[in-house]
């Protein structure tokens, strides 16, 4: 089976939000640890009337979140604009075979990589609203751009990954 799509930037920002989502709720829990311990320790400091440390804990919690998010988001944006292979598109041809899938990336400025994957080394196959992503590591993605391609060939192309490395590794919306 063979299949052509288009990889573009706000692609590679997905699958890296996709990615630090982890990290955002280590981060999100991080906060809410700090919120509580500022509310604990306001309430044991009530009667002595010092709560400032208290309320400096829950008002960092309260901004922490967003804050990280933003930074991180812009980060992200930031690291993708500088590199000038993940600003441009990039026309992908995935073929799938019996051993392997073989990927053939052509950019619009003319270079070309080909990039052969063992099924393998799949570690792991999900889906965004946007993306079918083929893992060959925990940061490393191949990213099918869902928008280039009709819905008969996503499904297509998710049956045969469930079909070659099993439906544990893939987590596929139903």
């Amino acid at each position: 089976m063979e299949l052509k799509t288009v990889r573009t930037k706000n692609d590679i920002l997905e699958f890296n939000l996709k990615v630090v989502r982890k990290t955002m709720l280590i981060m999100f829990c991080f906060a809410i640890a700090i919120m509580a311990l500022g509310v604990f320790e306001i309430m044991s400091n009530q009667k002595s009337g010092e709560i400032g440390y208290g309320i400096f804990l829950v008002a960092f919690g309260i901004l922490f979140t967003p804050l990280y998010y933003v930074i991180l988001l812009t980060s992200l944006k930031k690291n993708i604009n500088k590199n000038p292979l993940m600003c441009i598109n990039w026309d992908i041809t995935y073929t799938f075979g019996d051993n392997e899938i073989t990927i053939v990336s052509q950019s619009v400025a003319g270079s070309t990589q080909n990039e052969k994957l063992k099924w393998s080394f799949v570690s792991k196959c999900a889906e965004t609203k946007n993306l079918i992503i083929i893992h060959s590591g925990n940061n490393i993605g191949y990213l099918i751009n869902k928008n280039t391609i009709s819905s008969e060939q996503a499904d297509a192309v998710k049956n045969l990954l469930i079909s070659k490395v099993g439906e544990k590794i893939c987590s596929f919306k139903k």
